[in-house]
């Protein structure tokens, strides 16, 4: 939970929009997120500052098609 609240305060994404984030929608070389599932339903893209970027490099690897996985 702590990555998503780090990563909304870096890119003041919401948490849906974090949550449906995906690997193929992430460019980090141009530091760039396209996001499809936002709340009046035009994807968007958002630029990714140093923190966010960190964020998505320590979630690499942990889930093949999601960027950020949840519990419950």
């Amino acid at each position: 939970m702590a990555v998503l609240i780090r990563f909304a305060l870096a890119t003041g994404c919401r948490a849906r929009e974090i949550i449906g984030l995906e690997w193929n929608r992430v460019d980090l070389d141009r530091r760039t997120a396209w996001l499809n599932r936002t709340k009046n339903g035009t994807p968007r893209g958002v630029s990714l500052n140093a923190d966010a970027v960190v964020v998505l490099q320590e979630q690499m690897g942990k889930h093949e098609q999601f960027c950020f996985t949840y519990r419950s």
